[in-house]
């Protein structure tokens, strides 16, 4: 989550699809399915969801975020950054 946290850090507090398209790397319908879904809490919904940070940290955190398979090259690249990430500290 400390990485997750290290990404945010020039984001608001309060996210917009937008911006947590930007920060993992995940389509914006992909995003939208799991907010619709529940997976992603937020504090409001259709048409503008808003997203506390602490709301996307619980998401990484969990084995549905990591088990996503995305063709998406800001995807695989978020992953990597936290490969290097994790292997610096």
């Amino acid at each position: 989550m400390a990485f997750f946290q290290h990404l945010t850090t020039d984001h608001p507090d309060v996210l917009t699809v937008a911006d947590i398209v930007t920060i993992i790397g995940i389509g914006k319908s992909t995003i939208l399915k799991m907010l619709e879904a529940g997976h992603i809490k937020s504090i409001s919904s259709s048409p503008k969801h808003l997203i506390p940070k602490p709301y996307l940290f619980e998401f990484v955190a969990t084995h549905r975020f990591l088990a996503l398979s995305s063709d998406s090259d800001a995807y695989r690249e978020i992953l990597e950054s936290f490969e290097v990430w994790r292997s610096q500290k």
